[in-house]
């Protein structure tokens, strides 16, 4: 398996189905208030700007099984501290045990190195945090994040 930085526009074909995977697993709750709709314009002007970056696992064919997504920014309140965080990440339910997760962060994080970010954020499904996981590659668990569908937004 080969792990890379990819520009969105070369690769959004083969993710944008995995996406829509990724999708699927979500709470019930945001499945039911949206649908997903790639902005594939968005994603491309980010990346252009230096804001996004994606990364992919794909194997000798080219066949990509996984990807991660970061968004790329200077903290708002702290001056010259870069920050990735990541926007979305799906592997092939088949491909889980092979670590390809393991391989896609590790890129992403060479990645943030690279670019002087100070710290780079992941997460995980709540009904899957994976925390011996994150925490063995180094993550400290000590946000948690809670997210509310907000009524009247459609």
């Amino acid at each position: 398996m080969k792990y890379r930085r990819a520009p969105f526009k070369d690769v959004k074909r083969q993710v944008i189905p995995l996406a829509r995977k990724s999708f699927q697993e979500v709470d019930s709750r945001v499945k039911n208030a949206f649908d997903i709709n790639v902005n594939e314009d968005l994603y491309e002007a980010m990346e252009a700007g230096g804001n996004y970056a994606m990364f992919v696992a794909e194997d000798d064919d080219g066949v990509i099984h996984g990807y991660l997504g970061v968004v790329i920014s200077e903290s708002p309140h702290i001056i010259g501290y870069m920050q990735a965080v990541q926007d979305s990440m799906y592997v092939e339910e088949s491909f889980r045990q092979a670590m390809l997760v393991k391989g896609l962060i590790s890129a992403a994080e060479d990645y943030a190195n690279e670019i002087k970010c100070s710290s780079i954020t992941i997460g995980f499904k709540a009904n899957r945090p994976h925390t011996k996981f994150a925490n063995s590659m180094g993550y400290d668990s000590g946000d948690v994040m809670h997210t509310k569908i907000l009524e009247g937004v459609e």
